[in-house]
Formats: structure tokens, sequence, C-alpha cells
């Protein structure tokens, strides 16, 4: 429906196929055909290579995750085992770290709740608050239909949208948690488009080129459990979001559905998108 008053925009309710209760809100700017080359910075800091990644990590955190990722057999174990967890712990410890063993078993029981988002869960790299904050795989598809040529996908998490957009999209995806940026490198290997995805450990202020499209999952948590509701308290910012907006051709924000958008982005077009029925 058209709308009177600050936000000149229309409504779109989308419903989206699956078992998922879950809501999200899409404001999308107008449409983007340009494909000039892209420059971005590269230096200890922002890398972008696996390679380059390393100088981002603590040592230890670095050879626990490279260890988890390149021993696939306690993987094989840990699907298989039907014992109690205790009786798994005991039996792991044998051949492995106590730190190695708690985060393997802490990936496992990720992996099983992510299979309510993901179809490849079980292959998927995942820590909790990541998870928490995923795009649904069925969202991020519908979503990425909007979507062709080059994209940025800032604050993307552990990669569940860059998955879906790297289906049709060559993306660049950036975080600058080092982690994230790690687990969504791997997840695109997981889903056979790691060649369409590149990983930037990097704060978004420090991306400057424009050239493409944005996507973009700002931070809702303010603390710890503690989520945000103004989009003022979001990470980036309202007014960052705003200015974003003004400075790429086109692109999509991702928003709380209780949040204050109503007139915070004239001229755009607002997508609230439904799964089951709830929106």
């Amino acid at each position: 429906m058209e709308t009177t008053g600050p936000l000149t925009a229309q409504f779109y309710s989308s419903r989206v196929p699956g078992d998922l209760q879950l809501t999200v809100l899409i404001v999308k700017l107008k449409k983007y055909t340009s494909h000039r080359y892209l420059y971005i910075r590269r230096d200890s800091k922002h890398p972008i290579t696996e390679t380059g990644m390393a100088e981002v990590f603590p040592e230890n955190e670095w050879n626990l995750l490279q260890e988890l990722h390149q021993n696939q057999r306690i993987w094989d174990q840990l699907q298989s085992q039907d014992e109690p967890e205790f009786r798994v712990q005991e039996r792991l410890r044998k051949d492995h770290s106590a730190e190695f063993v708690r985060s393997a078993l802490t990936i496992a029981g990720l992996r099983i709740k992510a299979q309510a988002k993901f179809s490849l869960a079980n292959k998927m790299w995942f820590h909790r608050q990541g998870l928490e904050q995923s795009t649904s795989e069925q969202i991020a598809k519908h979503v990425a239909q909007r979507f062709s040529g080059r994209v940025f996908d800032f604050c993307s998490g552990i990669g569940g949208d860059a998955v879906a957009l790297a289906e049709r999209c060559s993306v660049f995806a950036v975080d600058r948690n080092p982690v994230n940026a790690l687990f969504c490198k791997w997840n695109a290997e997981v889903h056979g488009v790691s060649s369409n995805v590149h990983t930037i450990c990097a704060d978004v202020n420090d991306i400057k080129s424009r050239d493409g499209f944005l996507r973009i999952d700002p931070d809702r948590r303010t603390g710890p459990q503690k989520r945000a509701h103004r989009i003022e308290d979001y990470e980036p910012p309202l007014n960052q979001l705003q200015q974003l907006m003004t400075e790429f051709p086109g692109g999509a924000i991702k928003l709380g559905p209780a949040c204050n958008f109503m007139g915070q982005f004239p001229n755009s077009e607002i997508e609230l998108i439904s799964l089951n029925g709830e929106c």
C-alpha cells in the first residue's frame, strides 16, 4: 500500500516457505547496473586472504580453529556418537586437549540448533552469537534475488547472507570480528561458492569503495543479552546507515521489525518478510 507522511515508500509483505517463525525488514534502494573495477585497501589490520587473516588472531586461537577445521575425523565421531556427553569428552580427551574437545562439542551442539536455519548446518561453522544473529537460509535466498553483479556484505557475520548472494553475485563480505570473517570463508566453501566470496576482516568504515550494491546487517546487540530497539543504538548507528544509503548506488539494510524505522529512510522501499504468517 502507498504510505503518506514522512516515509514516501511502499510496503511489501512477502511470505517465504518454511517452518520457522521469523520476521525481518529490508530497506532497498534504486537499481544499480554499473560494473566498474573494485579497489580495496589491504594491510595487516584488514586482511583479505586467509593467510593474512592469521595476523589478527592470537596464535593459540588461530591454531585451535585450524586444527578443528582440518580434523574431519572428530566431526564424523561426534555425528555418530550416541553416548552421554561426559563419556564423549572422556574418550576424546585421550587424543585431544581439553580446549579442543570443549570447542568441538560447542560447535557440534550449535550445528544441531542451526538445522532449523540451514540445510547444510551439520557442516557449517558457528559461534553462539553468530548463529543467533544469522539470517536463515530461506530468507537469505529470498533477499538475494533482489541483487546482481557486485555486492558489499557489510557486517557479514558467519556468512548466511553472503553464501546466498554468492549464488548469483560477486560478494565482498566485511566483518571486523576475525572469527566471523574466517567462518564466513569456511561456510562459503561448504556451500561451494567460495570463488564468489571474498572475506575481509575490517571495520566497515575502512572500506572506501562504493562500486557495487550494499547489503548490511547492523549489530542490534548493545551489550550482553541486550537487544537495541532504536536504530540510533545499532552498530553502525542510524546516521551512518543513512549516509551509506546516499553513498552506494543501491542496496538493502536488514532491520528489526520492531525498530523505529518509520520516516528514517525517505524515498526507499520497505519490504516486510514473513515466515509462516508471522510478521
